[in-house]
């Protein structure tokens, strides 16, 4: 059994058991309320090796990761019950909330304007700074259809209050090492991608950017074990999922193997059918093969997922940081523009 050993004044309390199974050990973990009893989260584990010294790190990250997910759920349902007004505090996670499960450009634009509410009442919250930086930079890639910001400087303006009040916050390393990729120095946003992940070991994101980040540094052996480790932290999260998988797509693509960044990028569209940049690396492959028709019809829908999208974009969110990322880059282009991407 596992418990919190000071219960006082907690909130939630954990506990656990864990069984033998032959020469591993199943767990199962628990959070209740406090003091009512009310579960709000549960989850089983399994193990291969009992003894293997790494199983509680990876029962704590993995805990943390999913109680992340299960208290947005418990934020939402608290904030949409009839006549609940939103303070500035609530603002910021119902941002986070839009920022983590956005599919559309609606779902950006909300969040943005709640940050930009809850920074009206404390201009220095660096919740709502993070998630308006995140906000911005979602506008600025342009991964949910966003058509390309008036005013492409202000995340960085926004990155860098965000980044200079708290500095060892992940977020705000995450929004940082962005600027670095945006003005084409993927080589400094890497350590700062890096240690984001050791400030938040449990986030998914936090490893998704950092594996993006190493792929463009030309480290693409060293991608996939950080794609893993994000898909074990986050496995019911859908855009986590998707992007793992989009970016395993891309890692292969970049690595010279066109079937499996074809079947990979299949799976990043089974998994969202509404995450438009897979469609755009399933057309650049037909193109490059000659499959002119189903070329055609994945351009089409990349761009109706994606209408701002262009080869001008395409560049700007992936500056070249060795000379193997720029030769698949320009090769991915070679596609796009062949399947029928405009150039601007």
């Amino acid at each position: 059994m596992i418990r919190s050993p000071s219960p006082a004044g907690a909130r939630y309390a954990m506990s656990g058991s864990a069984v033998a199974r032959g020469a591993g050990v199943a767990v199962d973990i628990q959070v209740k309320t406090v003091p009512d009893g009310e579960v709000v989260w549960a989850e089983h584990y399994d193990y291969p090796d009992g003894n293997d010294p790494g199983i509680n790190l990876d029962i704590a990250l993995r805990a943390t990761s999913g109680l992340g997910r299960r208290y947005f759920e418990r934020h939402r349902a608290k904030v949409s019950a009839p006549g609940y007004r939103l303070d500035p505090a609530d603002l910021a996670f119902s941002g986070w909330d839009d920022i983590e499960r956005r599919q559309t450009m609606q779902d950006v634009s909300r969040a943005r304007a709640r940050f930009e509410e809850a920074l009206r009442s404390d201009p220095e919250s660096v919740t709502a700074l993070t998630g308006l930086t995140a906000a911005l930079m979602s506008q600025r890639y342009g991964y949910a259809g966003e058509p390309m910001p008036k005013d492409v400087a202000e995340s960085e303006r926004v990155a860098a209050k965000a980044f200079n009040l708290a500095p060892n916050d992940a977020s705000s390393l995450i929004g940082w090492a962005n600027v670095q990729v945006f003005r084409g120095q993927p080589a400094l946003a890497l350590p700062l991608y890096e240690k984001a992940v050791q400030r938040a070991p449990s986030s998914a994101n936090a490893r998704l950017r950092y594996a993006n980040g190493l792929l463009i540094v030309g480290r693409w052996k060293e991608v996939q074990p950080q794609i893993d480790e994000a898909l074990r932290l986050g496995p019911r999260d859908a855009r986590v999922v998707v992007s793992a998988y989009a970016l395993a797509s891309s890692t292969a693509f970049i690595a010279g193997d066109d079937e499996k960044a074809y079947a990979l990028a299949q799976r990043a569209v089974a998994e969202g059918p509404t995450f438009g940049n897979s469609y755009g690396i399933l057309a650049s492959i037909d193109a490059l093969h000659g499959r002119t028709a189903e070329a055609a019809r994945n351009m089409a829908e990349h761009r109706r997922l994606m209408p701002y999208n262009s080869i001008e974009r395409y560049v700007s969110n992936n500056p070249s940081g060795s000379d193997l990322f720029l030769a698949g880059r320009n090769r991915m282009i070679e596609g796009l523009r062949a399947a029928g991407m405009p150039e601007r």
